[in-house]
């Protein structure tokens, strides 16, 4: 809510100002999917629900980390709301990559699946 009311509250340029509406209002987008291929690459652990899911970190991290340096004007109980979301979600990610080693390792891979892996290990 706080997003949206300084995007209509501050003098911004009218491009910066729909970027972060748009920045604002993919987050759930991204926090639903990334909760959905967590979900089901921690419980099959297939490599391409791995894969998406390392990759959906990347994403919400990049668009978080926006808010936390790039935006306009940061209230300083919001900019501790994100670092600790960031935090969340590069801890997420960590396991995540943890899975994907296992997977690479345990399971029996093509190659287009090991390298969709380690894709996302490296993003």
């Amino acid at each position: 809510v706080l997003g949206f009311y300084k995007g209509y509250a501050l003098e911004l340029p009218q491009w910066r100002r729909w970027s972060e509406m748009a920045g604002i209002m993919v987050v759930p987008c991204l926090h639903h999917l990334r909760f959905y291929f967590g979900h089901w690459a921690c419980e099959l652990g297939l490599a391409y629900d791995l894969c998406a899911f390392l990759l959906l970190c990347s994403a919400t991290m990049l668009v978080l980390m926006y808010f936390v340096l790039l935006q306009a004007y940061i209230m300083p109980l919001e900019g501790t709301f994100l670092c600790a979301a960031v935090l969340a979600v590069a801890t997420e990610g960590m396991c995540g990559v943890v899975n994907a080693l296992q997977t690479m390792r345990f399971r029996s891979t093509t190659c287009p699946q090991t390298l969709a892996l380690l894709a996302g290990v490296l993003s």
